[in-house]
């Protein structure tokens, strides 16, 4: 309805559609598109793409594929024939059955495959590096050390300057690489280039890795078939989708006349496996498992404005399809008409049930549905409802920063974060000397390590391979419910805990607490040289600019040159550091209150705000002073520097060039920069208005709006707020004086005002 894009669309095109098993989106968005071709009475063809499935029929009539339409290819056709065995092992003992395959997979790479390439899955990025070293010895035991290389090593050398782990170093030099998210995208590249232009025979890599990795091989071995799982705190099988992945691995058409793999896993499994993949399997909905947050937003954007309207909603996605297929799966007493419908009300009068007592929405009159601030919210930063009821409940006018942490790391998104085995040990010792010390908390729960992992990114602590892709998993999440959280605060009308989410979100960005040094924030800074930098009074990045070169260079300059290993390493760190620090904010603001005399209770305020980005190239930086200068003289040259000031203004502000690009070496994704304006009473922590700013233009005009408060003399502060740099914020205090309004009855709108989601 909002989007001009949606409605236009005319082919609609979704790979893997049997992953709805486990993917209640997907069935949420392909349903949604199927709603719209009704809606808008516009045919959009839909062609969806999956493996082989038991009931593919069902699948086809949810998309809208039926008779000629339908193509249900069996299990053995594909581009090559795969020759598939499953081979069982009696170990129970996780560790020992995992040691138990390392010789027959060696041997089978012998057998099956011993000039072509090789990929082996194994549960862990630990078990990957070992299971390397371990075919690397096999072969020197062989007495064919160099059996799995099959390049010059002469050709290695440049490669293999990119790759600073030293275990992968040496594997490569002998034809085994491996491959997981613990490596750097370069020694990635590395392995990826190096097994595909053959110079590599193996590479072991981790099983979630079978989705995205470029690689293909002539045999595949699964070697091992369940992996640990830190919630439940034991070893599970994979998911069969995940399987069926790293066979599809084993297929190189017109190179191979077949392809082969093995599967190694436990004896009781074996028939399991042979059962499964070698015929369809069933796609079942988990839609009813999820339905919370899908029907939130769908009541937030009133596509649903009754429970009508939500049972209807539901005939439209795979789940409805399912239910008369497969009644005891999703515990159906009967597959007549009432049982139907009695199951579809029941599930959705339980859904709607949660979300209101959640506060996401109201049942008015018992069937009308009407979405509340809170709902809104999670709607607009895709979170889920129990998170954001954690936020309504949690969060104080007094909170403080331990606190905020202890909310943000508490929310739903983190129940999945993967604690390991025996990580446990290694959170509780990091946590020791973290700065806020985590009272009574169980270093199994996925919560309190993501709290860890925040304390370790703000003060810069060095992470194993594994912990670190965890850290950068999480930032991202964390940046989208301090936003969340900012809008539940502003709902509240508190200012402090509004300043404080604000903060916070600038420390996820720059990686750095907010009582250090700004300079910190620029790549390759230590504290040291801030602590350098701040005896010249050098405290923030602009103030690097304007250092003497000499000064720079004895400060700056000459730490740089301690910590690389040559000149031109220093330099390259000396540009990056001079390209933030040219890149860094610098906003002029001008703020004025409209009609300033004229303000009553309860009456609107309105506040007009000019932010204008200062330029390097900027001829007229002291504009505003000239401007105002200027302001009692009437000659001609006066009238044409205003004249020129204004034009130049105007252009500024015409002028789109988009949001600018966050500078933030510590996070882990591109962001952009974003900034609040803010108004609020420091004394009475009460705040009255909160607007997002994008800055998309080096001249933006906002306007700002608040309901004036109780009658007399009012001291306000106007915040500038940043969401990436700490240092940039700014604050204008100013005074109103309200006058008795029309209603005495009238109070401050702070309660009431809009969330900057909406």
């Amino acid at each position: 309805q909002k989007r001009r894009n949606v409605p236009a669309v005319s082919l609609f095109i979704v790979d893997e559609l049997h992953l709805l098993a486990s993917n209640a989106v997907m069935e949420i968005i392909v349903s949604r598109m199927r709603y719209i071709e009704k809606d808008r009475k516009k045919r959009i063809r839909i062609v969806g793409l999956s493996a082989s499935v038991a009931n593919a029929s069902d699948l086809g009539d949810w998309i809208g594929a039926k008779g000629l339409s339908l193509f249900n290819f069996h299990y053995n056709a594909r581009p090559s024939p795969l020759e598939l065995r499953v081979q069982g092992f009696d170990t129970n003992y996780f560790a020992a059955r995992q040691l138990n395959m390392v010789k027959p997979a060696y041997l089978a790479i012998k057998r099956h495959s011993p000039r072509k390439p090789v990929l082996l899955f194994v549960p862990s990025r630990k078990r990957a590096r070992q299971l390397a070293l371990d075919m690397v010895m096999l072969a020197a035991a062989d007495h064919r050390p160099r059996r799995f290389l099959h390049a010059d090593e002469a050709d290695l050398e440049k490669p293999l300057q990119l790759v600073t782990n030293e275990a992968l170093k040496r594997t490569l030099t002998l034809g085994v690489g491996f491959y997981h998210n613990g490596l750097s995208a370069a020694e990635r590249r590395v392995v990826t280039t190096l097994y595909n232009a053959g110079a590599l025979q193996v590479v072991v890599s981790e099983y979630k890795l079978a989705w995205g990795m470029p690689m293909a091989a002539h045999l595949v071995i699964v070697c091992g078939t369940q992996s640990y799982d830190g919630q439940a705190h034991r070893y599970v099988d994979y998911p069969i989708t995940d399987v069926l992945q790293m066979t599809g691995r084993a297929c190189r058409p017109r190179r191979d006349p077949i392809s082969k793999c093995i599967i190694m896993c436990h004896s009781p499994k074996k028939e399991y496996y042979k059962r499964f993949l070698t015929h369809p399997f069933p796609v079942e909905s988990e839609l009813d498992q999820r339905l919370a947050d899908h029907l939130n937003a769908e009541v937030v954007t009133k596509v649903v404005q009754n429970l009508q309207e939500a049972v209807d909603y539901l005939t439209w996605t795979f789940y409805y399809r399912s239910l008369v297929k497969n009644p005891n799966f999703y515990n159906l007493d009967g597959t007549s008409h009432r049982h139907i419908s009695d199951h579809l009300s029941e599930l959705i009068e339980t859904t709607l049930d949660d979300l209101e007592q959640s506060g996401c929405l109201q049942i008015e009159d018992e069937t009308e549905l009407t979405p509340v601030n809170l709902g809104m919210i999670a709607a607009y930063y895709y979170i889920q409802y129990t998170t954001i009821e954690l936020f309504a409940k949690s969060l104080r006018a007094r909170t403080r920063l331990r606190a905020m942490l202890q909310i943000v790391s508490s929310a739903s998104e983190f129940d999945d974060v993967l604690v390991r085995h025996r990580e446990e040990r290694a959170l509780a010792k990091l946590a020791r000397h973290l700065p806020l010390k985590i009272e009574g908390a169980s270093f199994t729960d996925p919560h309190t390590k993501v709290n860890v992992l925040l304390q370790a990114h703000f003060s810069r602590v060095a992470l194993s391979a594994a912990v670190g892709e965890d850290q950068r998993r999480v930032l991202p999440q964390v940046s989208r419910l301090l936003q969340a959280i900012v809008d539940v605060i502003s709902s509240k009308g508190w200012l402090r805990p509004a300043l404080l989410a604000m903060e916070m979100s600038q420390m996820v960005t720059q990686g750095v607490w907010s009582n250090q040094s700004p300079l910190l924030q620029l790549p390759h800074f230590t504290a040291e040289m801030a602590a350098e930098c701040e005896k010249l009074e050098v405290e923030s990045p602009l103030d690097v600019l304007e250092m003497e070169d000499d000064e720079r260079a004895r400060v700056i300059g000459r730490a740089l040159a301690a910590s690389s290993k040559n000149a031109q390493e220093a330099a390259a760190k000396m540009g990056d550091i001079a390209k933030m620090c040219n890149s860094w904010p610098s906003l002029e603001v001008r703020h004025t209150v409209v009609d300033a005399d004229e303000i009553e209770s309860g009456q609107p305020v309105l506040i007009k705000v000019e932010l204008e980005r200062e330029d390097d190239d900027d001829d007229d930086s002291d504009s505003s002073d000239e401007e105002d200068s200027d302001e009692d003289d009437n000659s001609e040259q006066a009238k044409a520097r205003r004249a020129k000031i204004a034009a130049k203004r105007q252009k500024k502000a015409s002028t789109v060039k988009g949001v600018p690009p966050g500078m933030a070496p510590r996070y882990p994704v591109p962001k952009s920069e974003g900034w609040w304006l803010v108004v609020g009473n420091a004394e009475t922590n009460e705040l009255l208005s909160i607007t997002r700013v994008a800055m998309k233009r080096d001249l933006s005009v906002e306007k700002v709006q608040f309901v004036a408060p109780a009658e007399g003399k009012h001291d306000l502060t106007l915040y500038l707020m940043s969401d990436s740099y700490l240092g940039c914020d700014q604050e204008f205090k100013f005074t109103i004086n309200v006058a008795a309004g029309g209603d005495d009855d009238s109070s401050s709108g702070s309660d009431d005002s809009d969330s900057d989601s909406d």
